[in-house]
Order: structure tokens, then sequence, then C-alpha cells
């Protein structure tokens, strides 16, 4: 079975360096805690966070204190911890997993570079297995150079000239000042696995006419170090059961299954206000000749959606109605930004709090700005639970000169191996803007 390791808190440090070079070269030497510069940091989080919390700038909230902290995103960072790696099995891998790198940067092992990556929004993970493998438990580096922030485009400029899919928020909009986020502001973990895993599972219900009954698509990825033969089997939780399985001949690599399940009279996903949101779990097992190698779980629920064109609207005009399960619904919602211009610094709390706010309100749709970012798990699942539909926006206009974005190969190869929010979350939908 899988077993998470989170590096996540505050065992790191951070430290600044004028150009990508210098923090390059220092990320290949060992740590030197003496140095003035290096400074306490926090991971998910925001370098400028950082620097503000160990005092080296002014409370950028305050005054004009953005303006004094500027230069912070014009720097290379790197930031180090210690890690202590467990001893591998037979057949046991090792792989460091980053969820989000903002925006671009590269890790260093022992002061060895393992691999670069660029993209806030597309996690990655590098295997260690061999790097490590025969050590046993012993203490080891790691480090993480993340580049200066790149250039791009505030409010009052041109999409056409948008190079990188970074939130375009904190570079400066009528209702923030200029911070730009830099760092890592997602988790990061080690992941020891057997020769088989689970990489992911992507599940799509569809009703019937008359929503009696319903047909889940569901494909898994799995990944294998040698080809085997295992059963998938997949089981739906909740007030609505079901299963299915499959024997998958599984190659060396990411090999992909489809399964298909099978559900009569299920519970239905209702928006705020006409219905029960009933969300179900989804939970995919992977067996082989020697028991569990892995398992997986999804949220998932059952829905029909579509737009009308409003009661006596003209025969042009746009459908703006919005009917769910066979129901007319009367949209009530609000536009979402992200929580904190600094959006990689977490507030559960506030999360919590302001989606609770948003219930209480009888809001049944939140449209989440594409100038911002693509959303934790934790708000579209509190949405799911809430009956709060999400219109989820591409990154791709809202400026004020022109909003047509770049068309160039370079940038379209860039946005399409970006990963697309779609998880079977029981009210999500997605819009380019």
């Amino acid at each position: 079975m899988r077993r998470t390791i989170l590096l996540d808190g505050g065992d790191w440090t951070v430290e600044g360096f004028l150009g990508l070079d210098a923090a390059l070269s220092a990320a290949s030497r060992p740590a030197e805690s003496d140095r003035p510069a290096v400074i306490a940091a926090s991971v998910p989080g925001s370098i400028l966070d950082d620097v503000r919390r160990a005092g080296l700038v002014d409370d950028p909230y305050v005054g004009t204190g953005s303006l004094a902290a500027e230069w912070v995103p014009e720097r290379a960072w790197v930031y180090r911890r210690p890690v202590d790696t467990p001893a591998l099995g037979e057949g046991e891998r090792l792989r460091l997993a980053f969820e989000g790198l903002d925006h671009a940067g590269e890790a260093f092992w022992d002061g060895v570079s393992i691999g670069r990556h660029e993209g806030m929004f597309v996690p990655f993970e590098l295997d260690l297995t061999e790097r490590i493998r025969g050590d046993g438990d012993r203490a080891h580096s790691l480090a993480v150079v993340v580049d200066p922030a790149p250039e791009s485009e505030p409010q009052i400029g041109r999409t056409s000239r948008v190079r990188h899919h970074k939130s375009r928020m904190p570079y400066g909009w009528d209702f923030c000042p200029r911070m730009i986020n830099q760092g890592l502001w997602r988790s990061v973990r080690l992941e020891l696995a057997g020769a088989v895993r689970i990489l992911d599972v992507w599940a799509r219900p569809r009703l019937s006419p008359d929503r009696r009954n319903a047909e889940v698509e569901i494909t898994v990825a799995v990944d294998a170090s040698a080809a085997e033969t295992v059963k998938l089997e997949a089981r739906l939780h909740g007030d609505t059961p079901g299963r299915t399985e499959s024997q998958v001949e599984v190659a060396v690599g990411r090999t992909e299954a489809a399964l298909r399940l099978d559900v009569r009279d299920p519970a239905l996903w209702w928006p705020n206000g006409a219905g029960d949101p009933v969300v179900h779990t989804l939970v995919v097992r992977c067996t082989g000749d020697d028991g569990l190698l892995d398992e997986a779980s999804v949220p998932l629920g059952f829905r029909t959606i579509e737009r009308v064109q409003n009661e006596g609207a003209r025969a042009d005009a746009r459908p703006w109605t919005w009917v769910v399960n066979g129901r007319r619904i009367y949209v009530r919602g609000w536009n979402w930004v992200p929580l904190d211009v600094q959006y990689g610094v977490p507030h559960p709390e506030r999360l919590a709090h302001l989606l609770r706010l948003a219930g209480d309100a009888n809001v049944n749709l939140l449209r989440v700005w594409g100038g911002g970012v693509i959303e934790s798990e934790a708000f579209y699942d509190v949405c799911d639970a809430q009956g709060i539909l999400v219109w989820q926006e591409f990154a791709q206009s809202s400026s004020g000169v022109d909003s047509v974005p770049a068309s160039d190969r370079e940038f379209v190869d860039r946005m399409a191996r970006a990963p697309a929010p779609q998880p079977p979350f029981a009210g999500r939908l997605v819009r380019r803007e």
C-alpha cells in the first residue's frame, strides 16, 4: 500500500539571491545555517509572506508597504530542509511529489539537480528510488530553487502578451496591489508505493432521460514498474451503492483502464435550496496476487445540467436559465476571487467561514474568476457538500486593453499541457472566458 510522508510545515528555510545562477550554485552546495540571509519558511506558502514574517519588509497590506516589497519576486530563492527517508522494501519505489511550484524552478537532492519544472498549476514528481536504495534510514538534504517571477500583464494590459499560465491577479488589479506570489504554494510530500499504484481516477456519471438510472464511466490510470495482471474494483459508497470490477493487464509505465458502473435509482445532487446535495464516494481498489496494491477515492454526484433561454426571451437571446435535473433554477451567486493576494498561504478557517456565509445567503453558484487560481480541492469539496455550483474560468482574458490570448504554437502547447479542473465534482462547470 501507498504511504505518504508530508513535507509541509515550518521545517523549511529560504534565502534570496541576485540572479538565478547564484541560486543554482548555492543549491548544489551544503547548507550554511549561519548565513544571515537565511530565514524561516513555511510550505505551502509564499516567499513574500516569509519575508514579511522575518521583518525584512513592512506589512505590504498597510499603506504603501506593497511598493517597498516589489523587489522580492525579482530575486531567485532557495528553499531547504532535511529529509529522512525510509528504507525501501523489495519492489518499493519512492517519489518526491510537488503539488504546486509558483512558477518555475529546480529541485536538488543532496546537492545534485534531479529535475526542473515550469507551471504553477501543473503538479510534478521526481523518482528518488535509485538515489536512496540501499541507504536504509538516513537523512538527506532537499533544496528547491525558485526562479524570479516571470513578466506578465496587469489589469490594464494585453492578454496577447501573457506567456505563462500563472495567476495574473497579484500583478496588479483594481482590487489588489502588485504583490506577486512566488514559491512552493501547495503541498510537498514523499510517496512510498509498491510496484503498482493508482495515478488517477476520473469518473463521469450519465443519467438516463428519466433520471431513474445512471451509467458511470470510470477511467483509472495505473503506473507499474513491471508488467502484471491486476484486478480493479470500483465501489460506490453513499445513498446509492454500486460495484463493478475488471481484470486488467498493466504494462511498464502508465496504463489506462476503463470500468463501467450501472446504478439504479441514484440519489441526485441538487443545488442549494432546491434539494439535498447528495455526494457519493467512489473508491477504486487495485489488487494483485499479493493482495491490495493501492486504492484511491473521488467524490461523485448524479445530476444533469443545461442552459435554456429565459422565458419570454428573443429568439436570438443567449441561454441564461439553468435547468438542473429537469427543474428550472434561478441562479443566485457571487464572483469568487482568491482569499488573499498571497494565495499560497493557507487560510482554512477563513475559507470555511466564507463558504458557510455563501450557503447561508442562499448562493447556489460561484464564479471562480479566471484571473485568480484553480481553487483547492477543499474549496470544491465544500461547494459540493453545500450545493454550490462552480463556474470555473480559464485564465485567458480579462485585460483592459485586449482580451485575446496568444495563439502561437509554443503558448498553445504550454496551455494544453496544463491540467483542466475536471475531477468528478457534483456541481462543477468549466468555462473558457
